[in-house]
């Protein structure tokens, strides 16, 4: 736990360095930052928005991909990632990714290697499996 110095107001962190008033550290997605609450010194935590997203209550660092999800009768996923914007400037946030497996297509529903379907090609059938 994060301990207080009263006479030399400061804060000092689990591994023993101290920190002034106003100074912080990250760790995560938290921000640590030493502030004076009445007579004492210690650590308000906050969370670090620009480097950070939250969704579903759960906490996404900035590269981050979760939820994937198999689109029905296709080889495409939907995943969830935390971006950066305006290179850290403004608030992470959280978009769709798309990605589209390599399995065979027949209209428009995946079919596995060794499943049958017809495929015509300059008007022929031709026998697939």
């Amino acid at each position: 736990s994060q301990v207080a110095g009263q006479k030399t107001k400061t804060c000092k962190d689990d591994s023993g360095k101290t920190f002034k008033v106003g100074k912080s550290y990250s760790s995560r997605c938290d921000v640590f930052t030493c502030t004076k609450v009445g007579k004492k010194y210690k650590f308000i935590t906050s969370f670090n928005s620009t480097h950070c997203c939250k969704h579903d209550k759960n906490t996404y660092q900035e590269g981050d991909m979760f939820n994937s999800t198999k689109l029905n009768y296709t080889c495409s996923t939907r995943q969830l990632k935390c971006v950066n914007v305006s290179d850290f400037t403004k608030p992470a946030k959280v978009v769709e990714i798309y990605h589209h497996g390599v399995c065979c297509s027949y209209r428009h529903k995946a079919r596995l290697e060794n499943e049958y379907f017809d495929e015509f090609y300059n008007n022929t059938l031709l026998d697939r499996y």
